[in-house]
């Protein structure tokens, strides 16, 4: 973040001194800033992991009706406007309820056939939501009279759902899939690299955008959408794909931990093909030794044992001189 802020505020004060209208600048630090809300939410269920982990062990899935109920009221008093300190607020509830969900998959407590229900559930949230006017668009877009992301209303949750939903559904073959280290490999890559991604995809957009600008309005980069504004819009991805990448090798900076070096251990412990001693705690092996008499197990029937003085023929000696006096017994 604070390298996004060195390279930015140097480049508005460039944008000011070269007459850049204040539009412009004011897009600028919209299109910057305004994914970073998402750090902030982020933070605060992290700091709160540990407390929805055991109100998820304790309540279940009901555990996330509360959060649910509380944004349905933010969405019902949207008409009359709402106040500015509310989507500080509602916005990190809201995100719980994915976040709860996430953890319900971590417990074991969504298997793959609530994928179907959360799909098709989702999916017909959203339907009923349209017809009650919510806006189509998941973020703000300008025309629409509300954001449903500012803060999440029920469209959001009901698009988490089926998100979640279909997950679910191709989970088994996707870990299929990611078993091969070719598949494997580049998909851990870029989670290692989501943060920086996320960060700097706007810049990447941006930088795209000003350097045509002295090409003059680029269909699909500069001009106004129109109806074939999409498929040149296609053909810019590229660019942008290929300018967020060389942002990322400038500015990500892998953290890499030190992994003990030894025998079948593999570089990356969460690579597919993790050593067994890797998967969970080393377990001591179990003795091998002689057979274990059974009247051992029990301290009563052991000590009628050593009362009688009958050496029992799985009896194990601790000591030669004990063993001799068990025998010396045996003889009387």
């Amino acid at each position: 973040m604070l390298v996004l802020a060195a390279v930015w505020l140097p480049a508005l004060l460039v944008l000011d001194l070269v007459g850049a209208p204040a539009e412009t600048r004011r897009l600028v630090v919209s299109l910057v800033s305004h994914p970073l809300w998402f750090l902030a939410v982020y933070l605060v269920l992290a700091a709160a992991a540990p407390l929805l982990r055991r109100v998820m062990s304790r309540c279940g899935l009901w555990s996330v009706l509360p959060a649910v109920l509380a944004v349905t009221t933010v969405d019902a008093a949207r008409g009359g406007g709402l106040p500015s300190w509310l989507a500080p607020v509602a916005t990190p509830v809201a995100w719980s309820v994915p976040y709860l969900l996430g953890i319900a998959l971590a417990q074991g407590r969504l298997p793959r056939r609530a994928g179907g229900a959360l799909l098709i559930g989702g999916i017909a949230g959203v339907a009923l939501l349209l017809r009650l006017g919510y806006p189509a668009s998941a973020v703000g877009v300008p025309g629409d009279h509300w954001s449903n992301l500012d803060p999440p209303s029920l469209l959001a949750l009901a698009l988490a759902a089926a998100q979640l939903g279909a997950f679910l559904l191709v989970r088994p073959w996707l870990a299929r899939l990611l078993s091969r280290p070719a598949a494997w490999a580049p998909i851990a890559g870029l989670n290692r690299a989501a943060m920086t991604v996320y960060c700097w995809h706007q810049s990447a957009l941006l930088l795209v955008t000003f350097a045509a600008v002295p090409l003059g309005r680029l269909p699909g980069l500069l001009d106004r959408p129109s109806a074939g504004w999409v498929a040149h819009r296609l053909y810019w991805l590229p660019v942008f794909a290929v300018t967020l990448v060389a942002l990322c090798r400038l500015f990500h900076r892998p953290h890499r931990r030190p992994v003990p070096i030894g025998p079948h251990r593999h570089p990356d412990p969460a690579g597919p093909h993790r050593s067994p001693d890797l998967v969970g705690p080393r377990r001591d092996p179990v003795p091998i030794g002689p057979r274990r008499c059974p009247d051992l197990v029990d301290p009563g029937a052991a000590g009628q044992a050593v009362s009688s003085s009958v050496a029992s023929p799985c009896t194990i000696s601790t000591s030669p001189s004990e063993s001799s006096q068990r025998g010396r017994s045996a003889a009387v």
